[in-house]
């Protein structure tokens, strides 16, 4: 297992935290799309919360393609551009329903906070991603939702065990995904792959 972060202070918290819980793990400080590893390396690359803030998400799943071996797994935890609740990294609601290029003046309009960078995509675009990057059987789903996501319910958290029941219905997951406030991509590798 290797941990990577583009800050350096995380991977300071990060080290701390692996030895509070007795886990050595190298820690490496690299930018998600440009990975400084061999192709074909690990089995399983997992991102949380890394896709929404990348300058490029597609070289981020590409780089992340790359460095699977054949059958590797790739699992993406992301937030969902198109969210019914308020974006959670500056509690404001609707930013994804704007074109980006309003959403920074929204955002400081609306709170008079700064969102140059973050950019959450949705379902349809990180399923793209993911296909044009050569990795197949790619699924998109909504993801369970975090403590911080049933806080921000407020009242309606009390709707939280219908969303995990409706996430997981297959029929009516895939529509649930289009405003999910979490998503989680899956794919693999193939065997026999053009894979860069």
């Amino acid at each position: 297992m290797i941990g990577i972060d583009i800050a350096f202070r995380w991977l300071v918290v990060a080290r701390r935290r692996l030895q509070r819980a007795g886990v050595s793990a190298p820690l490496v400080c690299c930018n998600g799309e440009h990975l400084p590893f061999r192709d074909r390396t690990f089995r399983r690359v997992v991102s949380l919360g890394t896709l929404e803030h990348s300058l490029d998400a597609d070289a981020l799943v590409s780089d992340a393609a790359r460095v699977l071996e054949p059958n590797g797994r790739l699992h993406v935890r992301t937030v969902n551009r198109f969210s019914l609740l308020a974006e959670p990294h500056v509690g404001v609601w609707g930013v994804g329903f704007l074109p980006r290029r309003w959403a920074n003046a929204y955002v400081n309009w609306r709170s008079g906070q700064c969102y140059e960078h973050h950019r959450p995509l949705s379902a349809r675009e990180i399923r793209r991603a993911a296909r044009a990057s050569g990795l197949r059987d790619v699924r998109v789903d909504a993801a369970s939702l975090l403590s911080a996501d049933r806080k921000r319910l407020g009242r309606l958290a009390a709707v939280a065990p219908a969303y995990d029941i409706a996430r997981r219905t297959p029929a009516i997951g895939r529509v649930v995904s289009w405003a999910a406030p979490l998503l989680d991509l899956e794919a693999t590798r193939p065997v026999a792959s053009d894979t860069p």
